[in-house]
């Protein structure tokens, strides 16, 4: 039951799901490849409705001790509600997260035709590798930005109509900057008016089901008319200050976002939301 690919299997197994049956494995950015997957599954007629997401519980003693060997875990044990920190400059490692987000993709067609609950529109997506080091990113968000790029193009999307990015942001002192650095890469300017988050300060880093977790707070977020706060951010890094992460949650009713995930190995995805 460890084989990453039962969850998927169990699932089918559920609902008698006869269709495309298998999973993504890329580290951190696993359920955002899913949900492009899925998405292109659907664009190039395969199918019409795909069951996507993915879902991660490894808060066991051998997890733990991996990544705190690797340095990659927060050390801020006397403060653990403040030890997820994406952005700040104190921030020193992610804290590990358990959960689950799925996410139902149909054709337009096929959702209507069905009466659906629409949310909003998968626009496009982008992918790419790093072909830099097996867990450090690259410093300057190369790779990164050319997965937002793709992924813009792919939309027919100009950099300025973006609203809002949630970040794959799980608050390592290397991963926030190049991240944000790829956001100016792809973004331009732009980078600068749009608001920046990143949801692992609120529920911590759940690995494989990271992704999809947090493109459902996405889309309820640009649904309710919403962005989530950012509560542990007390200084943004000094590189980060020209940039929108809201402390507080703030009133505002985003169109357009890109939602990015990246895992060790050098795996990068975004993608392009446009809410109703």
């Amino acid at each position: 039951m460890m084989i990453s690919d039962m969850a998927s299997g169990v699932v089918s197994i559920e609902f008698g799901l006869k269709g495309p049956n298998f999973n993504t494995v890329s580290a951190c950015a696993s359920s955002l490849h899913a949900i492009a997957m899925g998405s292109m599954l659907i664009r190039h007629g395969y199918i019409d409705v795909a069951i996507v997401g993915g879902a991660e519980a490894t808060i066991d003693p051998m997890p733990i001790a991996a990544f705190a060997n690797m340095k990659a875990l927060s050390t801020r044990n006397d403060d653990p509600k403040g030890s997820s920190r994406p952005f700040d400059k104190d921030r020193d490692g992610f804290v590990m997260g358990e959960g689950a987000g799925v996410i139902i993709l149909e054709s337009e067609e096929h959702a209507r035709k069905r009466n659906a609950n629409i949310y909003g529109y998968i626009e496009g997506f982008g992918m790419s590798g790093d072909a830099y080091h097996i867990s450090a990113p690259d410093e300057q968000g190369t790779g990164a930005a050319k997965a937002i790029k793709l992924a813009l193009k792919d939309a027919n999307v100009e950099p300025e109509k973006i609203d809002l990015a949630n970040c794959h942001a799980t608050s390592t002192p290397a991963g926030d900057i190049a991240e944000t650095r790829a956001l100016r890469n792809a973004l331009g300017e732009h980078a600068k008016e749009i608001f920046i988050q990143g949801s692992k300060t609120l529920f911590g880093h759940a690995l494989g089901g990271a992704a999809a977790i947090e493109f459902v707070g996405l889309v309820l977020q640009m649904k309710e008319g919403f962005v989530h706060g950012m509560p542990n951010l007390v200084e943004p890094n000094d590189e980060l200050k020209d940039l929108k992460i809201p402390k507080e949650t703030v009133d505002f009713k985003a169109k357009y976002a890109i939602k990015n995930a990246f895992g060790f190995g050098g795996h990068n995805v975004s993608i392009v939301y446009r809410s109703l």
